[in-house]
């Protein structure tokens, strides 16, 4: 893996500009706070290039040293992490892996009027190749680092009623080879309205246009509106309904349609919690030919005690396109508990399956993966 020292040097270069201008801790804070963490986690995995015939099973180690610092100024504060990762394997040698995460942003903007802030973020992490496998394989990873700065609006011109607006400047580059051609700089324009009626009951509209120039790839271009409400039921249940419409163009080749979302919260129990998503969206391309991309999602997380919580996961993907059918489930179980203050223990489940027809194009995977976490510090 080449070493890009990009993001480090405009890193770098932000804290020179601003660190000297505001270097003067907030009341009631230090003024740099940090975190050293520390991951050791042991993966088996029967199919580790999710292929329907020819299937390498392998165990692996995942170890990921890192440390997170913030620093509170009395006009901004600003959070930097970083995390190296490294996987090695037990007989396949030729897949170990070397990965450099960092981020550096200004979670709150620097003010620049009541209403009016800039965000900055710059983003060193990893992405998946190809998202029709699975997102956590190593070999399915690469790195790239995003760069975004832009001013956001934030205003009430009524008691209820909300608005939100910004400009946002973004520059992507991948260092893997596979993806050297998505490398893009782009434009993005959003608003966000919220009208509450009740303390229970808020409508909210958005829209979006972006704007995606790639280095060999045709550009890309999105308008998306959408409008929705918002309810709390009770005291532990929330839902949101939204539909939109969207237009997509890449190169000469567009598509629009609808796009339409549900989504909900339920704790029962003051130690559970039940959510669930649908989303779907239809669309026709330039030959008006259909697409359809939905999927559900089902979560349940049960606090067995203050220090034990499990939690499992399911995701159902459909994607239909010219005739082909595209299907796949995920399935995550997970234990997590905290042995004290610094330190827990995880372990868990993972299974992906493809439901493609014909039969020998369906693939299995399944991994099993058990784990020790550590974090000192003062956040």
């Amino acid at each position: 893996m080449t070493w890009r020292p990009a993001p480090y040097i405009r890193a770098a270069l932000f804290c020179a500009l601003f660190l000297p201008a505001a270097a003067v801790p907030s009341r009631g804070s230090n003024l740099v706070e940090f975190t050293p963490t520390f991951n050791l986690t042991g993966h088996y995995n029967d199919n580790l290039d999710f292929t329907p015939t020819d299937q390498v099973s392998d165990f692996y180690t995942r170890i990921s040293p890192g440390l997170s610092m913030r620093f509170n100024l009395s006009e901004l504060t600003i959070y930097t992490n970083y995390v190296y990762t490294r996987y090695q394997y037990s007989g396949e040698s030729d897949r170990n892996r070397d990965y450099h995460n960092f981020v550096i942003n200004v979670p709150y903007g620097l003010q620049v009027t009541r209403n009016l802030r800039i965000e900055v973020e710059n983003r060193y992490e990893l992405v998946p190749i190809n998202v029709t496998l699975p997102e956590e394989q190593p070999d399915n990873l690469a790195q790239r680092n995003i760069f975004t700065v832009g001013p956001v609006w934030d205003s009430r011109p009524a008691r209820n009623l909300g608005l939100t607006a910004g400009y946002e400047f973004s520059r992507v580059d991948y260092t893997s080879s596979g993806r050297l051609g998505d490398d893009y700089y782009g434009h993005r324009f959003y608003e966000t309205l919220r009208y509450d009626f009740t303390r229970s009951l808020s409508f909210f509209q958005t829209n979006s246009f972006l704007l995606r120039y790639y280095s060999r790839s045709p550009d890309y271009r999105r308008f998306y509106p959408e409008a929705g409400f918002r309810a709390d039921l009770g005291r532990r249940v929330t839902a949101a309904v939204s539909g939109g419409y969207t237009f997509d163009k890449t190169g000469d080749d567009s598509r629009e349609g609808f796009v339409y979302s549900v989504t909900g919260d339920w704790a029962p129990t003051r130690n559970v919690d039940l959510r669930a998503a649908f989303r779907q969206r239809r669309t026709v391309d330039i030959q008006g030919l259909p697409y359809t991309e939905q999927f559900y999602e089902l979560l349940c997380r049960y606090r067995v005690t203050k220090k034990l919580v499990l939690e499992t996961y399911g995701r159902y993907y459909d994607d239909t396109y010219r005739g082909s059918d595209y299907r796949r489930i995920q399935y995550r179980a997970s234990l997590d508990y905290r042995l004290n203050r610094w330190s827990s223990l995880n372990s868990g489940y993972v299974r992906n399956q493809t439901l493609d027809a014909p039969t020998d194009e369906k693939a299995v995977s399944n991994r099993v993966y058990a784990g020790v976490r550590l974090s000192f510090g003062t956040y």
